[in-house]
């Protein structure tokens, strides 16, 4: 009895063949092909690895997941699986569990429609539902999630709620810096943030309140001189204030050239904001220069459209 003998090819170099080749043993390529190949990669030798990323890290429970890859200054990539109130940090190379991070704050409406942007050792994570968040890497397995502070959130002009005050005012000086000083009581503490316009040119942002008469902030249009500007000539615009607070925060984030981008606000869809250079969290004005923080408005006025 002739006994056959099955032999096993071991070079699969022609990966998947077509299926109307298959049975054509007359081919040179029949025996260095297969059939299916799936979830391998075949490599310049010939030989099938198993494909990267398919190793079984974890079963998760059903529900919402959000998978972020994200790696920190020491070169360690991690992957994270963010479900309704946790964060599950798995080491990106072995696949071992590292830390589970509480997150009360990422509930089952909040998870599908969280954005996120890395810097860093941190992952920023915004919604507009939601403060934007900092899941920072502090070293071993340490991952705490915090609300983010923000130093000079911008303001816009929500509604318009112009104050024209008695009395003249005096500003220190043409451009930059200056202190602005009524001869009435005019200002209030929530002025800050708030602009003044001056006829018939000038426009100063309050950065900073001193009392009912003297406000100090920077030039964001300069002055001809510094005489003292009679009543009439001057207003107060109140009807700015906070980009985002609890009434709705940013729904996307990114970073571009050291700076934090915030856009997408629900009182302002077409409002983005920056942060200052290498300053993600600082949002303040400052001197007007290329370095701080501001905002930009897209323009919906369809006579002048690009």
């Amino acid at each position: 009895m002739t006994k056959r003998v099955g032999t096993y090819p071991q070079n699969f170099a022609k990966g998947e063949i077509d299926p109307q080749l298959w049975g054509a043993s007359d081919l040179p390529g029949y025996y260095e092909g297969l059939a299916a190949a799936k979830n391998v990669w075949i490599t310049a030798t010939g030989s099938a690895e198993k494909r990267y990323g398919l190793l079984d890290v974890a079963t998760l429970a059903a529900g919402t997941v959000r998978l972020i890859p994200f790696s920190n200054t020491a070169g360690t990539s991690y992957l994270l699986a963010i479900q309704p109130g946790n964060i599950a940090i798995y080491n990106g190379k072995t696949a071992q569990l590292v830390a589970t991070v509480a997150a009360s704050a990422f509930t089952e409406a909040v998870v599908p429609n969280l954005q996120w942007a890395a810097w860093g050792d941190s992952v920023i994570f915004t919604e507009e539902h939601l403060p934007p968040q900092q899941l920072k890497w502090n070293g071993a397995a340490n991952f705490p999630l915090t609300a983010i502070t923000f130093t000079d959130v911008p303001t816009y002009e929500f509604s318009q709620n112009d104050v024209n005050p008695s009395g003249t005012l005096t500003i220190s000086a043409r451009i930059g810096f200056v202190t602005a000083t009524a001869s009435a009581n005019a200002f209030q503490a929530s002025d800050v943030g708030k602009y003044i316009q001056i006829l018939p040119l000038g426009r100063l942002q309050i950065q900073a309140y001193k009392s009912a008469t003297v406000v100090s902030g920077y030039l964001v249009e300069e002055l001809y001189d510094t005489s003292a500007v009679p009543s009439g000539s001057w207003t107060i615009e109140r009807g700015w204030g906070p980009l985002w607070d609890s009434n709705g925060y940013p729904a996307v984030c990114t970073f571009h050239e050291g700076r934090f981008i915030l856009g997408n606000f629900p009182k302002a869809r077409t409002t983005i904001a920056f942060s200052a250079v290498d300053a993600p969290f600082v949002f303040s004005f400052g001197d007007g220069t290329e370095v701080f923080g501001g905002t930009r408005t897209v323009s919906m006025d369809q006579s002048e459209a690009i």
